[in-house]
């Protein structure tokens, strides 16, 4: 019998910190900026910001779902659904290239899941959710 590690207590928090907002950033980004702050200007004209240790966050949430789903592959299927609502955000990431690389490599890992679960479970799923699950990363 595979034993899982307590993943209902560990997820909440990895997909608080994937949740995190950006701060709206003012129109005076020289005077009195926050040195710590990386800014990005969104579609509409304006800019938010995440401090260093906000991005270094994010990161670290990213790669813990990354190492879960590689080391429990098909095991996670259980949590594949609301792993991929916290983390579809992270694939559109403004404020570091990495992050976003290490969400897109998470994503694969995810789909990969999806596939080994339903192969564990006997499931014959018609494509359905692998299918959604491209489809949001696409």
């Amino acid at each position: 019998v595979f034993s899982l590690p307590p993943l209902p207590y560990l997820l909440p928090d990895i997909y608080a910190m994937l949740d995190m907002k950006p701060a709206e950033v003012s129109d005076n980004l020289g005077e009195g900026a926050d040195p710590d702050m990386t800014v990005a200007f969104l579609e509409d004209g304006t800019a938010a910001g995440l401090r260093t240790s906000q991005i270094e966050d994010f990161q670290s949430a990213v790669q813990m779902l990354s190492c879960f789903l590689e080391v429990l592959q098909g095991h996670y299927f259980d949590h594949i659904e609301e792993t991929a609502r916290h983390l579809l955000p992270a694939l559109t990431f403004r404020f570091d290239d990495r992050v976003k690389k290490d969400a897109f490599v998470t994503w694969q890992e995810l789909i990969g899941c999806a596939k080994d679960g339903l192969r564990r479970r006997g499931i014959v799923d018609d494509g359905a959710l692998v299918a959604d699950l491209l489809r949001a990363f696409l």
